[in-house]
This record gives C-alpha cells, structure tokens and sequence, in this order.
C-alpha cells in the first residue's frame, strides 16, 4: 500500500512516498531528476543523499548517509565523484565489526600513502588518520538523532 503526495516548491518538486515500512521524501527538478539546493533530495528512514540536478553533490558534508542497521557508510561526492580533500571520501562499517576507508580525489581512488603524500603537499602537514572512526560515528550519530 502507498500513498503519495506531489507538491511544487520554488522550482522543485517535493514527492511524499509512505508505505507500511517507511515514509521517502524525494525533491526533484523540472526535468524530474533529484535535486535541492538546501538539503537532502532524497531521504528515507536508511537513506540521506543530496543531489544537484540528478548527480550525487555537496560540498559542506557527505552527500551519501546510508543508516541501513547492518552496513552502515558515508560518501563525500563532488559533481557526482567521489571527491573529498581533508579524509577518506568512503567510510564503511559493514555488520557492526568491519570499519573501512577509502580516499578518492576528483573521482580517483588513492591508497592511505597516496593520499597522505597528496594531503602534505597541499596542506604542509601530515595527515592524522586517527579520528576517522570517531568522525564516522559522528555523523552517523547525527543523521540517526535527525531522523527521530
């Protein structure tokens, strides 16, 4: 059973799909691919992804939070790549025990060395890998306390 609910907000469409599990809340552009300059476009009780016209993009942030209970990750995207600057743009924790990185700059995986000689040369430091679980279940944390 699903309901659904289209409302046109200042040049977005903003569709209410709810069904017995969960409620997704979708905001697409005239062309009806995902977008929304001021928050998620698409978010359901897993799921918080921000897109700009179609493509996986957000510059302050991850622009993918998966809260799925088993495997759980973030991604940083840039113009729909993998794009992050100051940490891995992939962080994963798969059934609660499997932590994983991965860094990716202008959609191009790097190794924890490569990224590390491409942060110090950019930056003029070294880059400390040390806080990116802790970073990790911060934003986990806040997304889940969002949600509820």
């Amino acid at each position: 059973l699903r309901d659904s609910s289209l409302t046109r907000l200042a040049g977005t469409m903003l569709e209410i799909l709810s069904n017995s599990y969960f409620e997704t809340i979708t905001h697409r552009d005239d062309k009806n691919l995902y977008h929304r300059e001021d928050g998620p476009a698409y978010q359901n009780d897993h799921w918080v992804e921000w897109f700009w016209h179609g493509k996986h993009h957000r510059i302050d942030g991850p622009a993918v939070v998966c809260l799925n209970p088993n495997d759980l990750f973030v991604e940083y995207q840039v113009h729909g790549q993998n794009h992050r600057t100051d940490g891995p743009a992939k962080l994963m924790l798969y059934k609660h025990s499997s932590f994983e990185t991965q860094y990716w700059i202008d959609g191009r995986v790097l190794t924890l060395d490569e990224f590390s000689l491409w942060y110090f040369f950019t930056h003029l430091k070294e880059y400390d890998a040390s806080n990116e679980r802790l970073e990790f279940n911060q934003i986990i944390s806040e997304h889940t306390r969002r949600e509820q």
